[in-house]
């Protein structure tokens, strides 16, 4: 066995090519495999965490309850460990009084077009902006 080539999460995402991943990291390795249309990518490597003012999303269940008209959380039976880390910094739309430290972040941009592959190594925070591939009509 190479405990360095075990996977530990496996995720495929999908979506219309019109999607935005707001700032985040993973705390696993992602391939990033570009099936149609493309990416850009806002990628910073870990040293820039306190840049990002990360916050934590816990695992909970989103319900409908008809008779409140209202959406109930519910936490029970989930782990209590930590489901996602984001940034509340939206980037298009800095609160600079609020975010003062992510005027020193540094970035990378990237862009990945269909058939390209990224790697992107764990804590690496990303913003992933989908666009769709206007030759492809989808009915």
């Amino acid at each position: 066995q190479t405990p360095f080539l075990e996977v530990e999460m496996k995720n495929i995402w999908f979506g219309n090519g019109k999607t935005t991943g707001k700032l985040h990291f993973d705390a696993y390795d992602n391939l990033l495999c570009q099936i149609s249309g493309s990416k850009n990518l806002i990628i910073s490597p870990p040293y820039n965490n306190s840049h990002f003012y990360e916050s934590h999303l816990r695992e909970a269940v989103l319900s409908l309850n008809d008779l409140a008209s209202a959406i109930e959380r519910t936490t029970e039976g989930l782990s209590q460990t930590t489901a996602m880390v984001m940034s509340p910094v939206d980037i298009n739309n800095i609160d600079w009084d609020r975010f003062k430290l992510f005027k020193e972040a540094k970035f990378m941009n990237c862009t990945i077009e269909k058939g390209d592959v990224l790697y992107l190594p764990p804590y690496w925070w990303h913003e992933v902006k989908s666009r769709p591939d206007e030759s492809e009509e989808v009915q």
